[in-house]
């Protein structure tokens, strides 16, 4: 099977976009966008910017290697941050069911406050972090309602 030309790659990169979109998106010329589509490969910083506005694998865009045969990204910090607190919030609620025998009885979880009210704090203001450790602790859906709360929040701007 025939690999794309560089040009092909770069089109589809964004999205077969028109050359002006994607010159006003790089902030370059639309004869430079048409030598790029003809096959001149760009310089390495104009790479690193189709990069981050495309999202593309720079091996793949030069070389037409598939995705599948390239390796793994590695997870970023962030990443296996909210992965370990996700992980965290799940141990310490599985502790927490298992000491209480009534959800209605008084229990004492400053140990899990201190632990989640960071998180619980993320999902909002207002929000009384053992109320919502209570909540999760009761339900099955108490705590899908909370892991859906604590999911990363796209930032928009």
């Amino acid at each position: 099977m025939e690999k794309n030309t560089f040009g092909q790659r770069f089109r589809i990169a964004f999205g077969n976009a028109k050359n002006a979109e994607i010159a006003r998106k790089m902030d370059v010329s639309e004869a430079a966008i048409k030598n790029y589509v003809a096959g001149r490969v760009p310089d390495a910083e104009k790479l690193l910017l189709i990069k981050a506005l495309t999202n593309c694998n720079l091996d793949w865009l030069l070389t037409g290697a598939e995705q599948a045969s390239l390796p793994a990204r590695e997870p970023s910090l962030e990443d296996v941050f909210d992965r370990r607190m996700r992980d965290i919030v799940r141990e310490e609620i599985a502790n927490l069911r298992s000491e209480i025998s009534e959800p209605e009885e008084d229990v004492t979880i400053e140990p899990a406050e201190m632990i989640l009210a960071p998180v619980v704090a993320h999902i909002g203001p207002g929000v009384d972090p053992k109320e919502e450790i209570r909540k999760s602790l009761v339900s099955e859906d108490g705590l899908r309602e909370m892991e859906k709360r604590l999911k990363p929040r796209r930032k928009t701007g």
